[in-house]
């Protein structure tokens, strides 16, 4: 166990004696006791809460949600993903998703103008989940070149990744999402 971390069973134990104890002090007359007690238990159980969220939310991930649109665009943008189980897919657009959700995509010189920003977030999350090991926090940066990767950080033009994921077969996809 971390040493940063709360024992929350600790504090649950800690927590079920104070709150067994306030009506054995209410049945032995100790009133005033009881109610510091009742009021500690409450303020203590807030600040704990507060903390144990605060946590709780600054190791979370946000992961794009998926409208029809987006779904009919995937199919575009990425043929072999029509080719899959429904079950499958499913899996594919919760690790697109989350992928999408931590991406930057980068167009210094205008040359996605045209296209829409989340047919870009898509074409890259798409190359991210196949060509990354442990794609997190990518960014892709849109040249008019071959594409590189270094690290998290994808470099290259549209046509390439379109043409990159128009060639992905969907037993890449099945083997890449470990299924």
């Amino acid at each position: 166990m971390n040493p940063g971390k709360s024992r929350y069973s600790v504090w649950l134990v800690a927590f079920l004696i104070a709150l067994l104890a306030i009506p054995l002090l209410v049945y032995s007359h100790q009133i005033v006791l009881a109610k510091f007690m009742g009021i500690g238990v409450a303020v203590t159980l807030v600040i704990v809460l507060r903390i144990w969220l605060y946590r709780l939310k600054t190791g979370s991930v946000q992961r794009y949600g998926f409208t029809t649109n987006d779904l009919y665009e995937l199919g575009l943008l990425v043929p072999a993903y029509n080719r899959l189980s429904p079950v499958t897919q499913k899996h594919f657009q919760h690790r697109i998703g989350l992928i999408m959700g931590s991406l930057t995509v980068e167009n210094p010189d205008d040359f996605a103008a045209e296209m829409p920003v989340t047919q870009l977030a898509i074409l890259g999350a798409c190359m991210a989940f196949m060509r990354l090991e442990a794609p997190n926090n990518v960014q892709w940066i849109i040249r008019e070149e071959t594409v590189k990767i270094e690290g998290q950080r994808i470099t290259g033009s549209i046509a390439e990744v379109e043409a990159f994921n128009q060639g992905i077969e969907p037993e890449a996809l099945e083997q890449r999402l470990a299924l």
